[in-house]
């Protein structure tokens, strides 16, 4: 049964892969779920439309992640992300990237530790999607009990305040970002996961991303 948050979010989903699919060839063979906790609907919408799925995250969510996605090639690691990248032996068709929010997980947060490392998962030849949240508006920024996740998140993005970004410096920061990192971007789109403009208590972007390495 698809609840009332699930069918937003399935639609805007469908609308960043009708969108990428009418510009470009995309492959359907595997998928990589960073933080994949128990395995959210969007996590279960993207990996229905691929062969496989390998899901990571610091805490065992097996059965869980397994029962939600209802997939015959499902598959979990129980280990961090970035050591799962280092030991990493496969490259994917997708990486879906969705950190914890406002949190420390493993002394980063939200996809910050992992993003500049991902060049061992993509395709060696052709193109990979990326799929992330771009946090536009975090939730509770100036709390005393989000005050590591805050400094981390303003490092990152080389500014002194990130509690309210746009996609206009979104867009080129990670155009830049892929790029100094050997990967040409062809292609990127993005849809308004959360908005607080709509009532929701932060804004969120789901941002999709072409990227093909450098030859």
């Amino acid at each position: 049964m698809v609840n009332k948050t699930e069918e937003p979010e399935k639609e805007l989903v469908e609308r960043l892969f009708s969108n990428v699919e009418s510009e470009m060839p995309i492959q359907f063979d595997s998928m990589w779920d960073a933080n994949a906790k128990e395995g959210n609907f969007i996590s279960k919408f993207i990996a229905s439309k691929y062969k496989e799925v390998d899901a990571v995250d610091i805490n065992d969510y097996t059965e869980a992640y397994k029962k939600n996605l209802e997939h015959p090639n499902a598959n979990f690691f129980v280990m961090d992300n970035r050591d799962y990248i280092s030991q990493c032996k496969k490259t994917y068709d997708l990486i879906l990237l969705e950190g914890p929010l406002c949190e420390i997980d493993g002394g980063t947060a939200e996809h910050f530790g992992m993003i500049d490392r991902l060049v061992p998962l993509i395709r060696p030849t052709g193109n990979t999607v990326l799929i992330l949240n771009a946090v536009l508006e975090p939730y509770d920024y100036d709390s005393e009990a989000n005050r590591s996740w805050k400094e981390i998140r303003n490092t990152f993005y080389g500014k002194k305040d990130t509690s309210k970004m746009s996609w206009q410096f979104m867009a080129p920061f990670y155009i830049n970002l892929f790029h100094k990192m050997g990967l040409n971007v062809h292609y990127y789109d993005r849809v308004a996961r959360r908005s607080i403009e709509k009532g929701d208590h932060y804004s969120i972007d789901l941002m999709l991303v072409v990227v093909e390495r450098a030859s």
